[in-house]
């Protein structure tokens, strides 16, 4: 399941805010009150927040994985054309950095 950023934002808020919010005030209120089902509702309202929660977490999950399956294929790709572009120059790259890595170890010893 997609998400669009404005709905997750909301969800969110709502999860997060709003439905724990209510569930807190009504159990308040219903002590003082005397509103009937004061366990239930708001034990119902977290349950609620709980599966729109799990929902939005998901989407989460499914957003981060495919943009971070881009990053990777794009620096892959972009890596593929510099070494088709200058092969010699791609391996000192890889050469220099190894050599930096040494020297840095060396300099920690």
């Amino acid at each position: 399941m997609k998400l669009s950023n404005k709905t997750y934002e909301i969800l969110k808020w709502t999860v997060m805010i709003v439905l724990p919010a209510l569930a807190s005030l009504y159990s308040d209120l219903s002590g003082l009150w005397g509103f009937p089902y004061s366990t239930q509702i708001p034990a119902t309202i977290m349950h609620i927040a709980t599966f729109i929660g799990v929902c939005v977490g998901i989407s989460t999950f499914n957003y981060k994985k495919t943009n971070q399956t881009q990053v990777l294929n794009g620096d892959l790709l972009a890596e593929i054309a510099a070494y088709q572009e200058n092969p010699e120059a791609f391996a000192a790259n890889f050469m220099e950095d190894d050599e930096e890595a040494e020297e840095a170890k060396e300099e920690d010893e």
